[in-house]
């Protein structure tokens, strides 16, 4: 190889003393020694002297090498770094990765700005080399540098991993240090050490979070513990986390007697690509662990793994991954598939409580304490749906991070199904409880129902042995991936009822093993029907019963929902990573009016009826034609939201319903394909079973809708100069008051409008 062509290309001077490595470490504290350990074995192996910058940045403190160590370094500062590095040979062109690292060094090519890294290493280039070569007395000028937390000696690359380890088990503790470690393992029995991460490697602004998954989950090492204290009753830990509200976790779950502690130890806020507090409690953590029985720790964490090599100890690393969605390649609901996928990229192993609350309040008190109170609980998210009362007066209560608040904006009406599938979408663990606000949990309920892959877990009202227990029926536990495999909750359910048995008979088809909740885990609040029903739209004599069987006839009529139908959409504004608000994306109705004036403001009128149906916000289009000469300002001085028919999007991007017989007619409407809708018609239209439905004759018109179009038609005010006339062409033609002289009376409007 030609070493002379690799000096050229790198502008080596012989200025610099070039018999040595300058290594600046980055990253967090076992990024920066496992990086230190190796590059000190590979100086070694090249018969250099290794030059070490240590400094302050991301993941770290101004913590010095020498306030943790008293080993005979060579320090440098970052100037004097920076000044080698501009001539040298910079490692870091060849090592891209700790995964191709071996092979990219060995083979030794330089990166081309014109090429990614790795098109180039799968070539020849007239620069390669074997940094072996560099061991010859006759390169021993040419100095070397890189910046890295990383090391590559899998495989034994080079031959230095035994180096690598005794470089590392060679690390000298401070004085102080030393007797802080000595004083905490003095009481070390049978102790075996937990590693749990978490701080800036599960932060959301972290794009690797996802490598840690289950990692830095509470549950799994809880459930370890009372394993491994089953198997030894003499069994003890040492805890070394990062997170102040796990370490409370672990110490409600077990006695005091179980932990031995690190009474230095303080906690600091941690936040991905920021600094970070606590490098001396950190290494005193990593030097204690060391001398523990043996270790369960993070996986992809550097301070688990070194630990283990620097006392010499057997390390577990838990190491999962997400669970992938399973999807029936042959469905067309690409796009539902990939968001799903996206969102699942993202979630962590643990347990997310999902409740949705409309003043509520007090049920919400109640209840919240029992949800924070439990260990195994990973995140609480709690939806308010426009709450005339104050629900952070609730959560204030509690200092606790894991609760996320999102407000809904302008939801007069409680819908039960849109607000639990908005929660979803902020869930960041892989299993799910649904608990309504009314609903309190007992300490030991996760450890009674341990979900598995193939089952979830629901409420029975079957199984209550009082009428208050029917009501935990709700309840609902289940992987989010198999709540999103069905889509959610039905959203055409926009009424209380049936919701939920909807969502079980859908897992249960979805080939899931459906398992009971017994009432005794959970208790619900009691209260009367009127709370259950209030900000319902609801007549004198309905009764939850009878919502129940409206709902369970909607859905047995139409195709099951699922991941063909479209969830409801949000603009979500993010306040801070505990905080978000929201309102809704309605999506658009556009009305063409056509007829008579009669026509018209009945099929507006039941237009505007069917776009509250479904959600929707009404634009109204006025053409002037031979059966209505006169645009709508000309007749009443109301303000409605009229547009102009040039202002119509293209209609090949609509769903388009036409109208213009005298018989009674329908068609079926998706609801959830986020379309806006284009109506032209000159008949009334209503929302029924998932159908538009077009009616001419008004004595065919719902009762509840005759009653409202009398209402609204007494609204009207005409303009002054037709005053008269259109008070009694609107009670002859909509309030059928003498509807003989309707066409007289029209005559004479187009009378007096043309004089």
């Amino acid at each position: 190889m030609n070493i002379n062509k690799l000096i050229e290309r790198y502008n080596c001077t012989s200025s610099v003393n070039g018999a040595f490595i300058a290594l600046k470490v980055i990253n967090g504290l076992g990024n920066r020694l496992r990086a230190y350990a190796f590059y000190a074995a590979l100086a070694k192996k090249l018969n250099r002297k290794l030059l070490l910058c240590w400094e302050p940045g991301v993941g770290f403190d101004d913590t010095t090498f020498h306030d943790l160590f008293t080993n005979t370094v060579h320090l440098i500062n970052g100037k004097e770094f920076s000044d080698i590095q501009n001539n040298s040979i910079n490692l870091n062109d060849f090592i891209t990765s700790s995964k191709c690292g071996i092979n990219e060094i060995s083979k030794g090519i330089p990166f081309d700005d014109t090429l990614h890294k790795r098109e180039v290493l799968n070539n020849n280039r007239e620069y390669g080399f074997n940094i072996l070569e560099l061991a010859n007395p006759d390169y021993g000028q040419i100095p070397l540098s890189i910046e890295t937390g990383n090391n590559v000696w899998e495989n034994n690359f080079l031959g230095i991993q035994e180096n690598y380890y005794k470089e590392l088990q060679s690390l000298t503790l401070t004085n102080p240090i030393k007797e802080k470690v000595d004083s905490i393992t003095s009481n070390f029995g049978n102790t075996y050490g937990l590693h749990v991460r978490k701080g800036d490697a599960i932060d959301k602004n972290n794009s690797y979070s996802i490598n840690y998954y289950e990692s830095y989950d509470d549950t799994y090492f809880i459930r370890l513990m009372k394993k491994l204290i089953k198997e030894d009753d003499n069994a003890t830990f040492f805890l070394s986390t990062d997170s102040k509200e796990s370490y409370a976790k672990f110490t409600r779950n077990f006695p005091a007697c179980k932990f031995i502690n690190n009474p230095f130890k303080q906690y600091y806020v941690s936040d991905h690509a920021r600094p970070k507090d606590g490098q001396v409690d950190a290494l005193i953590d990593m030097m204690v662990l060391s001398r523990t029985k043996k270790i369960f720790g993070t996986s992809n964490s550097a301070f688990s793994t070194l630990s283990s090599i620097i006392g010499n100890k057997k390390l577990v690393l838990s190491n999962k991954k997400p669970p992938e969605i399973k999807i029936n390649e042959m469905q067309p609901q690409a796009k539902k598939i990939k968001e799903i996928q996206t969102q699942l990229k993202k979630i962590h192993e643990g347990i997310s409580i999902i409740t949705a609350i409309k003043d509520r309040n007090e049920n919400l008190a109640q209840s919240l304490k029992t949800w924070v109170d439990n260990p195994i609980v990973n995140e609480i998210i709690i939806i308010d749906w426009s709450s005339s009362e104050a629900v952070e007066d609730v959560i204030k209560k509690y200092e606790d991070k894991n609760i996320i608040l999102v407000k809904v904006a302008n939801e007069e009406k409680w819908i039960l199904s849109h607000a639990y599938n908005l929660a979803l979408q902020f869930v960041n663990y892989n299993k799910v409880i649904k608990l309504d606000a009314d609903i309190k949990i007992s300490s030991t309920f996760f450890d009674v129902y341990e979900l598995k892959p193939g089952i979830f877990y629901t409420g029975n009202w079957e199984l209550a042995t009082t009428l208050n227990e029917r009501h935990l029926n709700g309840v609902v536990f289940a992987y989010l991936t198999d709540l999103l495999n069905v889509n959610g909750y039905d959203e055409r359910i926009t009424i209380y009822g049936y919701d939920d048995t909807d969502l079980y008979n859908r897992l249960y088809n979805n080939g899931l093993k459906r398992k009971n909740i017994l009432p005794t885990g959970l208790t619900h609040i009691p209260h009367d029907d009127s709370m259950r029903l209030k900000h319902q739209k609801i007549g004198k004599r309905d009764t939850p019963e009878l919502f129940i069987e409206k709902n369970k006839e909607l859905t047995e009529s139409m195709d099951q929902w699922g991941l063909k139908n479209h969830n409801t959409r949000f603009n979500v504004v993010k306040v801070d990573n505990n905080n978000y608000n929201c309102d809704r994306i309605k999506d658009l109705i556009y009305l063409n009016v056509k007829g008579t004036l009669a026509d018209r403001l009945k099929t507006y009128y039941s237009c505007k009826k069917l776009a509250a149906d479904l959600q929707r916000e009404l634009c109204l289009i006025w053409c002037v034609d031979l059966d209505c000469t006169m645009e709508f300002n000309e007749f009443f001085i109301n303000e409605l939201n009229i547009i102009e028919k040039s202002e119509i999007p293209p209609l090949e991007n609509m769903d388009i319903y036409l109208f213009f017989s005298g018989q009674s007619t329908s068609k079926h409407i998706n609801l959830f394909n986020n379309k806006d809708i284009y109506i032209e018609s000159r008949c009334a239209c209503f929302y029924e079973n998932g159908h538009i439905v077009m009616r001419k004759d008004t004595n065919t018109f719902p009762p509840s809708f005759k009653k409202h179009l009398r209402t609204k038609a007494k609204k009207l005010i005409p303009v002054p100069k037709f005053k008269k006339e259109l008070r009694e062409y609107i009670h002859q033609s909509i309030l059928n008051v003498n509807p003989h002289n309707k066409k007289k009376l029209v005559l004479n409007i187009q009378e007096i409008r043309n004089d």
